[in-house]
């Protein structure tokens, strides 16, 4: 590129995180520490775009299972491209649902190593705790 966003690689695009208002222009630090940290308050709030957030919207527009058509707008110097409007509420849904997703894993995997480190000798399988409502497994001997 020669104008713009100099020799940046123009084939897979730029992604530009907008910071919510709560960061830059909370009443107080923990107001923006919050948004910062993507906690959101509220029922409408939309999904957090963080760093974590971003990129997962970004994978679920490009790569995932139901492809999603951007709307682009063209000027000399940028392409804009965004989901439309009638388009979002849905795509809102699956966002969150991928972020908790997102957050789930790593306390999925702890618990599993957890797990099979809560033995001296090693050996056995761990089985997940059926009755669990969050990621928890129990150590079983295999004879």
């Amino acid at each position: 590129m020669t104008t713009g966003f100099v020799n940046a690689y123009s084939s897979s695009g730029q992604i530009i995180r907008v910071l919510p208002l709560a960061e830059y222009a909370g009443t107080d630090e923990a107001t923006r520490t919050n948004a910062r940290w993507g906690k959101t308050v509220g029922d409408d709030a939309v999904p957090p775009a963080d760093e974590g957030g971003a990129r997962i919207l970004a994978d679920m527009v490009r790569e995932g299972m139901k492809p999603v058509p951007l709307e682009c707008k063209i000027d000399r110097q940028v392409q804009v491209c965004t989901v439309t409007q009638g388009q979002w509420s849905a795509l809102e849904a699956r966002w969150w649902r991928y972020i908790a997703e997102s957050r789930l894993e790593p306390l999925d995997h702890y618990a599993l190593r957890r797990c099979y480190d809560s033995t001296w000798l090693g050996g056995g399988t761990c089985i997940v705790d059926p009755k669990s409502d969050e990621p928890r497994y129990f150590h079983r001997n295999v004879p």
